[in-house]
This record gives structure tokens, C-alpha cells and sequence, in this order.
């Protein structure tokens, strides 16, 4: 064996995990599902959003400026 390093001495080798095939296979799987629940989530939020900031039992304050409002 040679003292002289080359490039490929020092790189680490992938090593083949089990946990991480099956966790990405189950990612593969369930991919779409937790597309739709991410966009539900999203749309659910900004409906929350607009019915806070539109309902009709908040009161009404009289504010002459935006200066007062805050």
C-alpha cells in the first residue's frame, strides 16, 4: 500500500439502510395523501381567516384615522 492519498481515500460509502428504504417507500405511497391534507390545511386556514375578520358580531369602531385604530 502506497503513503500517496488519492481523492476517493478519504469519501465516505453509502450504506444501505433498511429504515430509510422503508421510510421513503411510505413516503412514496402516502405522497399524494399528504399533498390534498397540506392543501385541505391551507385552504381551511384562510377560510378561518376570512370568517374571523368578516363575521358580523364584531363592534364597529368609529375611528377618524388610521392613527386611532392602532
Amino acid at each position: 500500500m502506497s503513503d500517496v492519498q488519492t481523492d476517493t481515500d478519504w469519501v465516505l460509502q453509502p450504506s444501505k439502510n433498511p429504515f430509510v428504504d422503508t421510510l421513503r417507500a411510505v413516503i412514496d405511497d402516502v405522497k399524494w395523501f399528504l399533498f390534498l391534507l397540506l392543501l385541505l390545511l391551507t385552504m381551511w386556514g384562510f377560510c378561518m381567516s376570512f370568517y374571523i375578520l368578516f363575521r358580523r358580531d364584531q363592534k364597529k369602531e368609529a375611528s377618524g384615522t388610521l392613527g386611532q385604530a392602532w
